[in-house]
């Protein structure tokens, strides 16, 4: 095929991409991202088509089957553009200019499928929006419509596309420029965030006001640190607050009550009816957060579904040699949701009498059907109340639920089953160890920590090649550039990991993966880059402050850089810590609910942030770190090395061996004390200032 003939054809058949590969038998004359086609776009004069998207997108294959599948759309695009197709996966920070760029032409956020037209000289949008219909529908102009419309634009007004162009450059510049606090702040940015939260809470159903509504564990995890840190005056009510949204996540429609794991987002305000898109992402968050507040509260229902979710990670989303897939779809060949959804007549041809009896309660069969005439299952009921409302004894109630759901779950797993993109994402990975092993200490499952453990060793194995980090493995192949999310969150995972079993391998990993980091992605100006080099010559780097569906990636890698200088008095992380949070400080005061992960990292650095080393022999080192770790302590971070696993050679060589066991305290306030007595270790840290 000659180069003139690539570009007449669709090209995505070679794409490692799940998401690009399910579009490679489409009339549209795809094109991947590559500075050939950019060039050819800029020979041609023709303004740039690019979709962005990811594989368990439901309304990215809605677009996909009914605009890109469609011959006369396919031959307008053809004919006036060049298209290009993007997995937001694989290209995130691609991905995340371009949404700032929608928020800047639009003024409210994108999504998926994301439909940005380029001019092709400087690859800056004149045109940003999301799905477009096949046909005119509830207002919106059909995507033919818009199509003509753009070579409207573009060929006859190039000078009101320049000034858009000009307007978004300039504002990007000032989205990504670092802004530092000018003047003390009137009050602390917990009171910020308390006040912000108290207007936009949903009081009813728990979580933000509004719909779609999104799980957003990164701000609960926030939420319930200013709690346990702080303890402002309204503890009780942001208390419930925290409570009334994790039991709503839980016992409605989010959560899957038969197979387990958390869908991406529910359509409706009271958590009711899901998108059905299962994102490894939001599960390792959510099981982060649940076995926080399990950890917190002692509640043995958070307890009892951090076990399911971490078994569904284990059985349905886990690579053979141990990483984690990126999601599962929200369609099946029946369509949306469907493998999910239930008909009175299927549940009843499964079950007892007696069982149909809990089951029509239990689920909300005795409710109207809630989606597509069928029901989407919901369990609000406790087991106590399941009991008052059919008569049963509370025991008898748990006895029963679980061959129900059994017999369910076996029946459902006869379907068509949703797309599984099998992509191992590198920093999604690292969410998913640090979620895992949260849910294994809770539950001292040592099964789940070995999946943990063996996931970190498949990214080791497989996304580390000769001192480069790689974001993204699918069929034997690593590719694409790491960004921060892959530097901060793997870095997190393996601190988690030698919190709970230290390694001398793992940790100088640790150490090389934070100095790549630095050495790629330091901003001058405070803060990190997202990422290493810029794919747009007239765009600025792109800076990562605020959270989306995960923390901010500066203010974990942040977290990461605090605890090793406390690990290892090491004055230049600590300074670069401070500087990224300096960096970041407006954007926080700005708005502290986008921005809960940072608040996280003021209120760590502000309030005494223990490090604790206990060292001695593997006995007594577990002795102490039971005792240490018995709680919920956010705020502390405990080391057990044991003399078998502890090499002196250099990094941490204060830490010499001793006949007996000891611990070694380091915090910011205060000099590092030993302690030779556990008692008096305990003692301090509950007294401490």
């Amino acid at each position: 095929m000659s180069n003139e003939q690539r570009f007449h054809c669709n090209q995505l058949a070679t794409s490692l991409s799940p998401y690009l590969s399910l579009h490679k038998e489409q009339p549209v004359h795809w094109q991947q991202w590559e500075s050939e086609v950019i060039e050819y776009a800029r020979q041609q004069g023709k303004p740039i088509l690019l979709s962005i998207g990811y594989s368990a997108c439901h309304w990215c294959h809605l677009m996909a089957q009914d605009s890109f599948g469609d011959l006369t759309t396919a031959s307008i695009m053809n004919e006036h553009f060049i298209n290009i197709k993007i997995d937001k996966e694989e290209q995130p920070e691609l991905d995340k200019l371009y949404q700032q760029c929608h928020w800047i032409l639009n003024g409210r956020n994108g999504g998926w499928p994301l439909t940005v037209f380029l001019q092709p000289d400087s690859l800056v949008p004149f045109f940003a929006g999301t799905y477009f219909p096949l046909e005119p529908e509830n207002g919106m102009p059909s995507f033919k419509q818009l199509l003509k419309s753009i070579v409207e634009i573009f060929q006859e007004k190039p000078d009101d596309v320049a000034i858009m162009a000009e307007k978004v450059i300039h504002e990007l510049k000032d989205l990504n420029a670092v802004k530092t606090l000018q003047a003390v702040a009137s009050k602390p940015d917990y009171e910020l965030f308390i006040e912000q939260l108290k207007q936009q809470h949903d009081p009813q159903w728990g979580g933000l006001v509004g719909a779609p509504k999104f799980p957003q564990p990164v701000l609960l995890l926030a939420l319930l640190r200013v709690i346990y840190q702080i303890r402002p005056d309204e503890s009780e009510f942001l208390y419930q607050i925290l409570q009334r949204t994790a039991q709503g996540m839980a016992r409605v429609g989010l959560y899957d009550h038969l197979g387990g794991g958390f869908f991406h987002y529910c359509t409706d305000p009271h958590w009711g009816i899901p998108n059905f898109e299962k994102i490894l992402s939001d599960n390792a968050l959510l099981l982060g957060f649940y076995a926080s507040l399990a950890h917190f509260s002692k509640d043995g229902h958070y307890a009892n579904l951090c076990r399911s979710s971490s078994y569904w990670m284990l059985d349905k989303m886990r690579h053979e040699q141990g990483g984690f897939f990126s999601s599962l779809g929200a369609d099946s060949e029946e369509g949306e949701g469907t493998f999910y959804l239930w008909s009175k007549e299927e549940v009843l041809a499964l079950l007892t009498e007696e069982e149909w009896a809990v089951a029509n309660v239990a689920f909300g069969f005795e409710q109207a059907p809630n989606f597509l005439d069928k029901w989407h299952l919901h369990q609000w009921y406790s087991n106590e109340s399941l009991a008052q409302k059919t008569g049963l004894h509370e025991k008898q109630i748990a006895w029963m639920l679980e061959p129900i759901k059994t017999k369910l779950l076996s029946a459902r797993n006869m379907r068509a089953k949703p797309y599984r993109d099998e992509k191992v994402l590198t920093g999604v990975n690292g969410l998913a160890i640090s979620g895992l092993l949260k849910s294994a200490v809770l539950l001292n499952d040592s099964h789940i920590k070995e999946a943990a453990r063996q996931a970190l060793s498949f990214i080791y194995l497989n996304l580390w090649k000769d001192g480069q980090l790689y974001a993204v493995y699918r069929d034997g192949v690593a590719y694409q550039s790491a960004t921060l999310d892959d530097y901060a969150y793997l870095s997190m995972a393996i601190i988690d990991m030698l919190e709970v079993e230290w390694s001398h391998q793992w940790f100088h990993w640790l150490l090389e993966l934070v100095d790549v980091a630095i050495e790629q992605l330091q901003s001058h100006h405070g803060g990190f880059y997202f990422a290493k080099e810029n794919s747009i010559d007239t765009a600025p780097r792109l800076f990562d402050f605020s959270d989306g569906v995960a923390p901010s990636s500066n203010s974990v890698f942040n977290d990461c850089l605090y605890i090793l200088a406390l690990l290892l008095k090491n004055e230049t992380y600590l300074t670069l810590a401070d500087e990224s949070c300096l960096a970041a400080s407006a954007n926080l005061r700005k708005s502290v609910l986008s921005h809960t992960s940072l608040l996280t990292n003021s209120i760590n650095m502000k309030h005494n942030y223990d490090v604790v080393v206990v060292r001695g022999s593997a006995l007594e080192c577990m002795q102490w770190h039971g005792v240490l770790k018995r709680d919920y302590h956010p705020d502390r971070r405990v080391f057990s090395i044991s003399d078998s696993a502890y090499k002196n050679d250099g990094p941490l060589h204060r830490f010499e061996t001793q006949e007996a066991v000891y611990a070694q305290l380091c915090n910011v306030s205060e000099q590092e004390k030993r302690f030779d007595d556990l008692q008096d270790l305990e003692s301090h840290l509950k007294h401490k200032p």
